[in-house]
């Protein structure tokens, strides 16, 4: 995996937040360049028409603190590759991420 040393907005693809219609049920967050890739992203673990969606605001999760180096090492167990454990602890949700969480109006359907 090779990092970029320089910004290039040319790049950089939206995010969006996504939660189930009926019970407003957070999905997940997807960095996707169209919304055909999100449409499949979001069916990899859920029903696509069972979910809404909206870009998320100037922001991120971020940790003010070591995290874990990356690449992420690769875990296998009993000859199985699995992904590896992501350190959640320590996380902070920026305040444009945080703003699309608790503004949520009503999103689009898929």
């Amino acid at each position: 995996m090779k990092f970029r040393t320089r910004w290039d907005s040319s790049a950089l693809m939206p995010n969006y937040l996504v939660p189930l219609i009926s019970t407003r049920d957070l999905v997940g967050f997807f960095t996707a360049s169209d919304l055909d890739v999100l449409r499949e992203l979001v069916d990899e673990c859920t029903d696509v028409h069972a979910c809404e969606y909206r870009e998320i605001m100037d922001g991120g999760i971020y940790w003010d603190s070591p995290a874990v180096p990356v690449p992420l090492p690769e875990v296998t167990v009993d000859g199985v590759e699995r992904a590896p454990l992501f350190p959640w602890h320590g996380a902070e949700v920026s305040d444009g991420c945080l703003s699309s969480m608790t503004t949520w109006s009503r999103g689009s359907h898929f």
